[in-house]
């Protein structure tokens, strides 16, 4: 796991599983990142190869972390798989973490 930091911008990249094994070392890495007023925390699935209940609980976790932070404070889930995707919409996080696709850039 690969976590950068941009201004307001927590970015989780690298991530091959996030399941109820990953989930505590997941919320505390992202813990100990986060700023003291934290903005999004982006984290890019695109990669993953599994998530679980776990994981999703990890993610609502860390969301709750932030906003005791910055109340603003937002998550975005990059690139789900479809079998992901369907997960956050049959447990209805994809109305609480934005989930976008990431567009590849075209040829110059």
């Amino acid at each position: 796991m690969k976590i950068e930091i941009t201004e307001d911008i927590v970015r989780v990249t690298d991530l091959p599983e996030l399941g109820e094994r990953q989930a505590a070392a997941f919320q505390a890495e992202v813990s100990a990142a986060l700023p003291a007023c934290p903005g999004l925390i982006e984290v890019d699935l695109g990669q993953t190869t599994h998530v679980d209940y776990g994981g999703l609980a990890a993610l609502v976790v860390t969301l709750d972390q932030a906003q005791q932070r910055n109340r603003e404070a937002t998550l975005r889930v990059v690139d789900p798989s479809p079998p992901v995707r369907q997960l956050l919409e049959l447990t209805r996080l994809h109305r609480i973490f934005a989930v976008v696709e990431r567009v590849p850039a075209g040829p110059s």
